[in-house]
């Protein structure tokens, strides 16, 4: 785009700003109190959006604003907030299908976020809100459903205990008997039997394939006798584009550049699982046996093998809405012994956690305990690594417990034992680290933050070990090791330009969470594109600038909350994944404005997380 052209462009914005959204936002939020049963609608103010534009970052400014730093993961005043974005459910968009949850941890205490893809983000939005927010507890087990802007609050007995697959398949044929209401113009959130056992690292399940994973949402929901939560979209409802022009011209743009990108290509056709391991291997940085060991994978062989499982017609019927990666796959295994179909694993929650980790190179194995990780609510990537830490403590003598590395059938049954925290699974579920301090052996535990970490153990890649290090959640997501590992050119980092990388990536990453459109779209999308897609779809001045601001603002006030939450912070990568030189973290809180990890005054001041 000319100058001249940059300029009309800037041009197009509004010149009277309406006090709530009307252009990629639908401009309401919805507050749902379950200990009373009722619920409240609220406009979305303007300089709201401008400051924090969504998902993640309405998540964050939410509990800023309304929840005590000092509230338990697991009580009534813990808050559940399901966050679109202006982008989320824009036909064209990239990646326009997902939506972020934001919540206070019970695996580790932090507030945080999980980000989801599916149905269910543009399907809200179609329902007429932006934004849902669930407080309180219930005072029996139900369901929710959301249809024509009213909440029903029906009882969940008969489906509470029931796995994810059972559960969603008798809520659908209620909808459709009671309701007249089908899948295609519904979305279904809900939780398995981890969930209602208040596993810590329990997962919320989006029409039955897609996981809000990580962080134990689904323990909170559970703690608050929530099973699910249907949205119905509205056939009058639609999402207005200021320019429609525009955007579909920077649309089609970024859209182009995405299928010719290397990366997302080989996502489009194997999925995470085998898209990564092919990078990931080069580098011998494949985790394995609990991070003591590498495995020695014939690449080759294993991506053979993992294309004649991919059914790419039943694949497209679990694609995330209106998306053009399309790296969700149904695959079906070829063992009598672990015969299935269903959703395919992906390369950190299944080839690793479930796979590596564990001493099991079996992709139909995976592929089994995968899915029943689904289907019981849990996270696989906490799930598998916590597995491998008990494992070393038994080859130590720490416990006594019968299993080995590689012993399937054993992991199987301790997959379900966590659900129903029965035996041992009842330790287990509270996660690794629980595990490794109560018998002595804290190594054994690789975790960041109290969160299973291992996505990839590459000592030399300091950008990506930085960022790690010092996330406010305690993992990262696979984009990013775009630069250091994945991308073609891939180089490795170190100094300030390890130091940019990770704040780059960092402020990126909250931005696109933020939107909400999927993460895989930061292999290829920059501030300038989203710059240029927000000023078409809102018509609000969401300029380079300021998306950079409201990037390091909603990273530094996720800082700021938790060290108010936690009175302290601590960015030391566990030993097994080798340690950040102090230099280059105090260059890092340096360039962020942070004094031993927490923000300053003048900081929060300055990105106006505080007065």
């Amino acid at each position: 785009m000319n100058k001249n052209n940059e300029i009309t462009y800037m041009r197009l914005i509004q010149r009277e700003i309406p006090n709530t959204p009307t252009y990629g936002y639908v401009g309401k939020i919805l507050k749902i109190n379950l200990s009373g049963e009722n619920t409240q609608i609220e406009d979305i103010p303007q300089d709201v959006v401008l400051k924090w534009l969504g998902g993640r970052g309405l998540g964050v400014y939410f509990f800023l604003k309304e929840v005590n730093p000092e509230v338990s993961p697991l009580s009534e005043g813990n808050k559940v907030i399901l966050a679109t974005g202006p982008l989320t459910g824009i036909n064209g968009s990239p990646t326009p299908g997902r939506i972020t949850i934001v919540s206070k941890s019970p695996l580790n205490g932090r507030l945080t976020y999980s980000s989801v893809g599916g149905q269910f983000g543009p399907t809200l939005k179609l329902a007429g809100f932006d934004v849902l927010i669930i407080e309180g507890k219930l005072s029996k087990p139900s369901y929710l459903i959301l249809k024509d802007k009213r909440v029903y609050f029906k009882d969940a007995s008969s489906i509470w205990g029931k796995d994810v697959t059972e559960a969603y398949d008798k809520i659908l044929s209620t909808l459709h008997e009671e309701y007249g209401v089908s899948e295609n113009n519904a979305s279904i959130a809900l939780i398995g039997p981890a969930g209602e056992n208040l596993v810590k690292y329990a997962s919320i399940m989006f029409d039955k394939h897609h996981a809000a994973g990580r962080m134990g949402f689904g323990a909170v929901l559970g703690y608050k006798r929530v099973k699910a939560i249907v949205v119905v979209s509205s056939k009058n409802m639609e999402i207005k584009v200021y320019d429609k022009d525009l955007f579909r011209i920077n649309a089609i743009n970024v859209i182009r550049r995405m299928k010719n990108n290397p990366i997302i290509r080989d996502l489009t056709s194997l999925g995470t699982l085998g898209a990564l391991a092919t990078r990931v291997s080069k580098f011998n940085a494949i985790p394995a046996f609990n991070l003591t060991k590498h495995v020695d994978l014939n690449i080759d062989q294993l991506v053979k093998e993992w294309k004649e499982r991919i059914d790419q017609k039943e694949s497209r019927r679990e694609y995330c809405y209106g998306c053009q990666i399309c790296c969700h796959k149904h695959v079906k295994s070829k063992s009598s012994e672990y015969r299935i179909e269903g959703s395919s694993p992906e390369y950190y929650g299944g080839l690793v956690s479930l796979g590596t980790y564990i001493g099991v190179t079996d992709l139909d194995f995976i592929i089994y305990a995968k899915n029943l990780c689904d289907k019981m609510g849990l996270d696989a990537i906490s799930t598998g690594q916590t597995i491998a830490t008990l494992i070393e403590l038994v080859a130590d003598g720490r416990i006594n417990y019968g299993i080995k590395y590689g012993d399937k059938d054993t992991i199987i049954k301790l997959i379900k034992m966590i659900a129903h925290r029965e035996g041992i699974g009842d330790e287990l579920a509270e996660g690794a680290q629980y595990l490794a301090d109560k018998y002595g052996e804290p190594v054994t535990a690789v975790t960041n933050k109290r969160l299973e970490v291992s996505l990839c153990n590459l000592n030399a890649a300091m950008g990506y070990k930085l960022a790690l290090a010092t996330s406010n959640r305690g993992d990262v997501n696979q984009v990013y090791l775009k630069h250091e590992v994945l991308s073609e050119n891939a180089q490795l980092l170190n100094g300030d330009d390890a130091v940019d990388y990770a704040i780059h990536i960092q402020n990126l990453m909250a931005i696109l969470d933020s939107c909400v459109i999927c993460a895989f779209s930061g292999y290829v999308i920059n501030l300038s594109d989203l710059s240029k897609l927000l000023i078409a779809v809102t018509g609000m001045d969401f300029n380079e600038s300021r998306l950079a601001e409201i990037g390091e603002r909603i990273y530094t006030a996720e800082r700021y909350y938790n060290a108010l939450t936690l009175g302290k912070e601590s960015d030391e990568l566990p030993s097994r994944l080798g340690s950040v030189p102090a230099e280059l973290l105090n260059r890092y809180y340096e360039r962020r404005g942070w004094v031993n990890g927490i923000p300053s005054v003048e900081t929060l001041k300055k990105l106006k997380v505080i007065e």
